[in-house]
């Protein structure tokens, strides 16, 4: 992967995301946390619906250069902001992350949510292998139960790269002369 790719992407995200915002008439924020970095968080104003009784979604941008590391503390808007949901389910959740690390506060409120009775799904990112880069992601899985993984899509995803890499492997040129 190149050096310039990753800025590049952040470019392109936010020109997608400037896109979004001025075509929907959205209101854009800066918010500082204690630790005096800043964090964005974008507004979009949406038709009232059952799943979104507010009518907005906020979109929250979080910069964790700041840290050497995930901690444990909820200090920060993005996880305030998903604690604050977690809290306030009544019937189900569901989500779809790479994984979980240093996240007890999140798992804590994602034990007492199941033990009110509410109706916990996930989803989580396996490697071909079956193996998590996240450490706290398997003791997340034990304690919900309905949490499923790519594990079987990314095996196929390679099954199919590594039979197209063996049929493009003799329609190249011979490397050297034959007699």
């Amino acid at each position: 992967m190149s050096g310039r790719w990753l800025p590049r992407r952040a470019v392109r995200l936010s020109a997608v995301l400037s896109a979004i915002v001025g075509l929907t008439g959205c209101d854009f924020e800066v918010s500082t946390h204690p630790e005096g970095k800043q964090a964005e968080r974008v507004h979009i104003a949406v038709a009232p619906s059952g799943g979104d009784p507010q009518g907005s979604i906020a979109l929250y941008l979080n910069d964790p250069s700041g840290r050497p590391a995930p901690t444990e503390q909820c200090d920060v808007e993005l996880c305030t902001s998903l604690l604050h949901l977690i809290e306030g389910a009544q019937t189900s959740i569901d989500f779809a992350v790479y994984g979980m690390r240093n996240q007890k506060v999140l798992l804590a409120a994602l034990a007492d949510a199941k033990a009110r009775g509410v109706k916990i799904r996930g989803v989580v990112d396996r490697d071909t292998e079956g193996d998590n880069y996240y450490s706290g992601t398997d003791e997340m899985i034990a304690l919900i139960g309905d949490v499923h993984d790519d594990k079987k899509v990314d095996q196929e995803l390679e099954r199919e790269f590594r039979k197209s890499e063996r049929s493009q492997k003799f329609e190249a040129e011979p490397e050297c002369t034959r007699p």
